[in-house]
């Protein structure tokens, strides 16, 4: 939540070894959350598993049909807006599979440049004749930031889709 506006996502991140959430094994769930006041908390307990999920199921679908209708609040919904998760700043591991020319990471490194993103790290290549593989790790920048860097990049010198990972510090 950042003034009015919730960003909110479900997906992959990588998560820096220097979170606490780095530590969370297995089957366990865990959730960060910052507020104004008391800082940051975790709330940690067990996840995923046939018993948990069974549970949830059932405690969802019985919260719905006792509630329905009542169970959504009104004032949730007015006070914030759902805004694009895209438009946080992250910074993100780029993995980029092109072909095997020289001089192909600085194309890259550049148009990263011209979208106004910083460079952290860059990995060395891996070869395979035909192929290079590499990531970059960018400092924190939009999601938007990203994809215009790819765009830029001529399409005929990637062999397919950069993978892109946020990275939860």
């Amino acid at each position: 939540k950042e003034n009015d506006n919730i960003y909110a996502s479900v997906q992959p991140m990588m998560v820096s070894n220097k979170n606490l959430l780095a530590d969370i094994e297995d089957t366990t769930n865990a959730v960060r959350l910052i507020t104004k006041y008391s800082g940051e908390n975790f709330l940690i307990g067990k996840g995923a598993g046939c018993l948990e999920t069974g549970s949830a199921v059932v405690s969802d679908i019985v919260f719905i049909s006792k509630y329905q209708k009542k169970a959504i609040n009104p004032f949730i919904t007015k006070k914030y807006q759902f805004k694009s998760f895209h438009q946080l700043k992250f910074a993100y591991n780029i993995i980029f599979e092109t072909e095997d020319v020289p001089g192909i990471t600085g194309l890259i490194t550049t148009a990263i440049g011209n979208a106004q993103i910083n460079i952290n790290t860059v990995s060395h290549n891996r070869h395979n004749r035909t192929t290079a593989v590499f990531s970059i790790i960018t400092m924190p920048c939009t999601y938007v930031q990203v994809e215009n860097a790819i765009k830029e990049i001529k399409p005929e010198i990637l062999k397919s889709k950069p993978k892109l990972i946020p990275i939860l510090y």
